[in-house]
């Protein structure tokens, strides 16, 4: 059977599967809960289940996102790349038995093979947590990934000098740590995804529960769903736990 052009597998939070041609890509490892962490929805894939990856990479540092160690038995932990935002991502990747693990800075572009290209992408600073971007892109086909996205200017400007994306991954669920905003609204993905050109628009980073007088995540999913009727000239696609999307 030939392999679609571009698939999308959700697992849970900011964790996805992304298939360009035969390459394949998993975003922010998640595989297992640690204990502090509460989630809306469970997790939808198991190691076992995962492919040979062509790399992994890292949006954010924190504990949501970063959780390389869950990969534990994935048996290719020595020939994989990872790409991840700041050494200590990087540090934490090391411990979990991967071999081939690099900081990528903003702007720099990596050939992981022939058919496939991953870009670091410039977000917003954040003071001690620096968050990536990444866009990979196999053939004609460009994919944005976004997990700690939270301004538009960047994917803006991203734009202008580097051209439209096809695929947007964008976080939704506005979170908030003592009332500081982390990462877009579904609104404000919404605008993102239209700012970089893109056609599909995918949501993630909507798992969390909220934690009182600490992390405010509210159920973001809810007011997607509601904006998404409005919506005519983007093709939004919300995807369950281990729900994958082929085009």
């Amino acid at each position: 059977m030939t392999a679609p052009q571009c698939s999308v597998t959700r697992i849970v939070n900011a964790c996805a599967l992304i298939s360009l041609g035969s390459a394949v890509v998993l975003t922010d490892p998640f595989f297992k809960k640690p204990w502090f962490i509460r989630l809306r929805e469970p997790i939808g894939m198991t190691v076992a289940e995962l492919p040979r990856l062509s790399a992994i990479i890292g949006g954010h540092g924190v504990p949501d996102h970063w959780q390389p160690k869950s990969l534990a038995a994935y048996p290719y932990k020595a020939a994989t790349p990872v790409f991840v935002a700041t050494p200590s991502m990087a540090k934490i990747a090391k411990t979990a038995g991967f071999a081939h693990v690099e900081v990528l800075d903003w702007h720099a572009t990596r050939q992981i093979s022939d058919g496939l290209t991953v870009e670091a992408v410039p977000a917003q600073p954040v003071t001690g947590l620096r968050p990536n971007n990444y866009v990979l892109a196999s053939g004609d086909v460009r994919v944005f990934v976004g997990p700690e996205a939270r301004d538009i200017e960047p994917l803006r400007r991203y734009r202008t000098e580097r051209g439209a994306v096809d695929v947007a991954l964008l976080p939704i669920d506005g979170s908030a740590l003592a009332g500081h905003q982390l990462v877009m609204t579904a609104s404000e993905a919404i605008e993102g995804a239209r700012a970089l050109g893109a056609k599909v628009f995918i949501p993630f980073h909507y798992a969390l529960k909220s934690v009182p007088f600490l992390l405010q995540t509210p159920n973001a999913i809810g007011d997607l769903i509601a904006l998404k009727e409005q919506v005519q000239d983007l093709e939004i696609v919300v995807l369950q736990p281990g729900e994958r999307w082929v085009r």
